[in-house]
């Protein structure tokens, strides 16, 4: 065939290739402000400054805690502090606000990788996941498996300003491997994690 014949395979259009996109993503302070320590904020921050520094907005996600932020109020303390003072151990709760901060609930975490982060790299790319939280084993005894233990404080609602804590904040190992495999597509996670179990 000659090059001037549209269906020749020199003049064929190729679709152009979409870029992936790689996401990089923190999910930390778990619990509730009795089980994160003022060190476990620092870690966060310092990953999320990292994050606001290297990398572009559109490609970081940052759950840590009650979802402070440092453009809003804070919502309750995620950290406790113990310092000594005159030779007493002085402890009080702390907001750790994050900038573009989001709470490391279950559903903020699973809505948020389900419509914004797999969707960005199923394409080829790649997700950075650091999870820098508590652990726990969830389960029946014959059953059990790793779980991250996420922000178990809910606002009350039978009391005006109490707290109740839902201890069903967790993401077992199962459910993110459901998760990642139904939006992953061509991706691939790198995990960094630090929490127990």
């Amino acid at each position: 065939t000659s090059n001037s014949d549209p269906r020749s395979p020199a003049r064929a259009r190729v679709a152009p290739a979409t870029t992936p996109r790689d996401a990089y993503v923190l999910l930390s302070g778990g619990g509730s402000p009795l089980s994160n320590n003022y060190s476990q904020y620092l870690q966060a921050r310092a990953v999320a400054d990292y994050f606001n520094r290297e990398l572009p907005a559109e490609a970081t996600w940052v759950f840590f805690g009650a979802g402070n932020r440092d453009d809003a109020p804070p919502v309750l303390a995620d950290v406790r502090r113990e310092e000594k003072q005159e030779g007493r151990i002085r402890q009080t709760w702390l907001p750790g606000p994050l900038p573009r901060n989001r709470p490391a609930t279950r559903e903020s975490f699973l809505r948020a990788l389900r419509e914004e982060i797999l969707p960005a790299v199923s394409g080829g790319g790649t997700l950075y996941l650091w999870v820098g939280d508590h652990g726990e084993l969830a389960g029946e005894e014959k059953a059990r498996e790793s779980a991250i233990t996420l922000w178990q404080l809910k606002p009350s609602r039978r009391r005006a300003g109490g707290w109740n804590t839902d201890d069903d904040e967790i993401l077992r190992v199962s459910e993110l491997r459901a998760a990642l495999a139904a939006g992953l597509g061509r991706g691939r996670v790198v995990f960094c994690m630090t929490q127990c179990h």
